[in-house]
């Protein structure tokens, strides 16, 4: 079997009621700005939508660290987050964000997220 290496971790933590508050409060330019049409519509269709905004806007944050980046060289929407056919998270990535991933070696992102009271923590790995 072949070992796999970590490459990058990137960790991130957010308190859900602040990105609800912000939801609320910026509305349709809130998500504009930070999250894809499709990332839109998963969100917003689940029944707890605001924990799943957070989730998002987490793991974006911990993604951004994990390129090294931050957002100063990729763009809120470079970063997708999305759920395959079995339900597991998955992380997109597209534009600068790409270009950031693949100059690093990495060959593939995994993702986690726990919720507990009103934090979401998310981690990312790429190997």
């Amino acid at each position: 079997m072949e070992s796999k290496k970590i490459v990058h971790l990137g960790i991130d933590t957010e308190s859900i009621s602040r990105i609800d508050k912000l939801f609320r409060k910026l509305d349709k330019y809130f998500l504009d700005r930070l999250y894809t049409y499709e990332e839109q519509k998963l969100c917003l269709n689940k029944l707890s939508s605001e924990i799943y905004l957070a989730r998002n806007f987490s793991m974006k944050e911990a993604v951004s660290k994990l390129l090294g980046t931050g957002f100063k060289k990729v763009e809120w929407n470079e970063i997708a987050i999305y759920e395959d056919k079995d339900n597991d998270t998955v992380v997109s990535l597209q534009g600068k964000a790409l270009e950031c991933f693949n100059e690093s070696l990495s060959k593939k992102i995994h993702c986690t997220y726990s919720i507990w009271d009103d934090e979401v923590l998310t981690i990312v790995i790429s190997e």
